[in-house]
């Protein structure tokens, strides 16, 4: 106990004598678990339909899906490590919780797992969201910059766990203050130092998600769409804003981050913007793989729209954004036009006027829904 009471002096100036009954009593953990399970069910619930689509509807399930699984993982062993926290104390003064040194201890080692998991997430989705880019980037410099953005994310990844793993040598002195000085003789990173570093790492956080977020607009800008269609993929692409201005709220939660500071003990500010960060960021990542499953709700609507505002139905077999053309699309399919009767691609034909004027488009087959395949600007618009 002469530790704990130590600790307090040193972090807090407060001790548990001088607290009321009335501020012993205050306990916020409530409002912190509300706020943290509402994100976690939504964001959960956001990327398992995701994973429906890409797997029932599209019948595939590609590089960005297999990273936006791990960033699952992460949001997951975050949200028990909130649990476990709220359990062992946070949301009471802290003076109150060094009551009992072992609760606080625990407290603080969850904290560390915690603040190593999310890190790995907020990679984790940027590397998805850079795959999912790669679908329909078709010139090598877009291709280029997003292979060397996936490269230098992991390895600054790896680096920053690396110095959040070992900020105190040995290891367990992060969570367990017998070991510091006075009491230990462990080393530890300054205040100020991992301050710092962790400010580098939000700053990072926001400049990738700003990076990827602009970096689809002059792709987009050069497509043969129209207005409407540009400015919907341009909307949906550009999702990462959110993720930015959590990272912002987050930043500045973290240079006012302070022991002496009751927000601290009683809100979790910081970490739990840290978790709104997150999992903005996994549901922003999720929301463009959903259109297949909103299409039809979406043509739908369309469509009473232009009904009700022009008076008359809508063209035939317009929903992607196209000008339609005056005669209604053949689906006719003859066998000589079929390059291959072995193959399970085909070839999209106007049975008038030849090939279909708006590049290659092959449509893989496969049980009752056609894979997608982003060659080009028709399989953009399968996909998102």
């Amino acid at each position: 106990m002469d530790v704990a009471r130590h600790f307090i002096r040193r972090q807090t100036a407060v001790s548990v004598e001088s607290l009321t009954p009335e501020q012993i009593a205050i306990n916020k953990s409530g409002s912190i678990l509300a706020t943290v399970a509402t994100l976690f069910a939504v964001t959960t619930a956001v990327v398992l339909l995701r994973f429906y689509v890409r797997i029932r509807m599209v019948k595939t399930f590609g590089n960005d899906d297999w990273a936006m699984m791990f960033a699952l993982l992460c949001c997951i062993v975050t949200f028990v490590c909130t649990i476990l926290r709220i359990d062992n104390g946070l949301g009471r003064d802290v003076a109150v919780t060094l009551t009992d040194v072992s609760r606080f201890r625990a407290q603080i080692m969850m904290t560390y797992i915690e603040a190593i998991v999310v890190l790995a997430g907020l990679s984790a989705v940027k590397v998805s969201v850079a795959f999912c880019l790669l679908r329909f980037t078709i010139t090598r410099s877009y291709q280029r910059v997003l292979f060397g953005s996936i490269i230098f994310i992991v390895v600054f990844t790896l680096a920053c766990c690396a110095g959040l793993i070992w900020q105190c040598i040995p290891v367990d002195a992060a969570w367990n203050m017998y070991l510091k000085p006075p009491t230990g003789t462990a080393r530890c990173m300054s205040t100020r130092t991992f301050i710092n570093l962790a400010l580098m790492n939000s700053v990072f956080n926001i400049v990738t998600d700003a990076c990827f977020a602009a970096l689809p607009m002059p792709l987009i800008y050069s497509l043969h769409l129209n207005r409407r269609t540009k400015f919907s993929l341009a909307l949906v692409l550009s999702l990462g804003w959110f993720s930015c201005a959590a990272g912002i709220v987050k930043i500045y939660k973290q240079t006012q981050f302070d022991y002496y500071s009751h927000d601290q003990d009683f809100h979790d500010s910081f970490f739990t913007w840290y978790f709104v960060e997150f999992t903005v960021g996994i549901v922003s990542a999720s929301l463009p793989p959903l259109k297949p499953l909103f299409a039809p709700l979406l043509g739908y609507v369309t469509s009473e729209i232009r009904r009700t505002v022009f008076g008359s139905r809508p063209s035939h077999g317009n929903t992607t954004g196209y000008q339609n053309t005056t005669k209604r699309w053949d689906n006719t399919l003859p066998l000589d036009q079929i390059s291959n009767a072995n193959s399970d691609e085909v070839r999209l034909y106007n049975s008038t006027n030849g090939a279909k004027n708006m590049g290659a488009c092959t449509v893989r087959y496969c049980g009752d829904y056609p894979r997608s395949r982003t060659i080009d600007t028709p399989d953009i618009l399968i996909f998102f």
